[in-house]
């Protein structure tokens, strides 16, 4: 008998053995499409982690993660999967170690999946793990360079690397909108490139200069040796 996806396209021979069972739902939480994926590697805790994860998007290829590498594959560049999907389903396996991966190494950086589920999912909301009062700061520069972002991204990572804030102490700092600030953190916090504090200090905040963005490029190629 042929294994299927639960959105009904046959299971790819190199693994069909791995025992792909539903991913637990939050308690409390009800969410569906992105956001349930979200949910759900967050879920998973730091990487890297001996679990695969499975993604059944509706009337798509699945998506394959596998958090030992940090990795993922998918059929399509991953802009091309839909914003809204109609469905989305999660399973996971416990993998042993040893265990073969479920696609070719090294696969895609699976910062560029979660920095995209992540910044939309919740829309302005933040996402239902982040505890009130807390601040955040970079522990690790993501890889702009394959991430879709803007220039308030970058405004907003520098901020970050400096001292903890808030949504809202982030978007005065960077001279951006709280919607941004806000679904920054959200993608940060997702793809564990933050710490939280719930005792830092209060940032001084000095609003963004007009020539900000030609300034911070030129110390963050000064800084990487550019």
């Amino acid at each position: 008998m042929t294994a299927t996806w639960a959105q009904g396209a046959p299971t790819e021979s190199r693994y069909s053995g791995v025992g792909f069972e539903p991913a637990a739902e939050a308690a409390g939480v009800a969410v569906s499409g992105w956001a349930r994926v979200a949910v759900a590697v967050h879920a998973v805790g730091p990487t890297p982690a001996p679990v695969v994860m499975r993604l059944d998007v509706a009337s798509y290829a699945p998506i394959l993660i596998d958090f030992r590498e940090r990795a993922f594959e998918a059929k399509l560049p991953i802009g091309q999967y839909p914003s809204a999907p109609d469905s989305v389903l999660v399973h996971q396996a416990t993998m042993a170690e040893g265990d073969a991966a479920v696609f070719p190494l090294p696969g895609a950086d699976l910062d560029k999946l979660l920095w995209r589920v992540g910044f939309t999912c919740f829309g302005d909301a933040p996402a239902p793990w982040l505890i009130p009062g807390e601040r955040y700061k970079l522990n690790r520069w993501p890889n702009f360079v394959e991430l879709t972002h803007h220039m308030d991204h970058i405004r907003m990572a520098a901020a970050l690397a400096n001292a903890h804030y808030s949504a809202d102490e982030l978007a005065a700092a960077a001279g951006t909108d709280r919607s941004s600030a806000q679904r920054l953190i959200n993608a940060f916090t997702l793809m564990r490139v933050v710490e939280a504090s719930a005792v830092a200090a209060v940032p001084v905040t000095v609003p963004a200069r007009a020539d900000a963005p030609r300034s911070l490029f030129r110390r963050l190629r000064e800084k990487l040796g550019m």
